[in-house]
């Protein structure tokens, strides 16, 4: 039977809405917890470490994200920084004599 024409079974007990499966109750009760994690920024709320992150990366200007790819891509002998993790092996066979300077 589709999920519309389903009798509904499964209720909340903090609101009494109903739900067909008990996976949509699961998913729905998260509404009724405390969060868990919150945004420093913006002052939002999240039920899942996952959301932050993602909110976080909204609030950091585009400097910022370059800064921590380049920083990523930084190399270890001489702390030259690359756009790219292909630019810095390239760069790497200075340091190992295969590729001139």
């Amino acid at each position: 039977l589709p999920i519309s024409t389903r009798e509904r079974l499964y209720t909340c007990l903090k609101c009494r809405k109903k739900f067909s499966l008990s996976s949509q109750l699961n998913i729905h009760q998260r509404v009724h917890r405390k969060a868990l994690y919150n945004s420093q920024e913006c002052g939002r709320n999240f039920m899942l470490s996952s959301e932050q992150p993602v909110n976080q990366q909204i609030h950091k200007p585009e400097e910022d994200s370059e800064k921590l790819m380049l920083e990523k891509n930084k190399c270890n002998e001489c702390g030259k920084n690359f756009t790219s993790m292909s630019y810095l092996n390239r760069h790497m066979l200075i340091h190992t004599g295969d590729r001139k300077s």
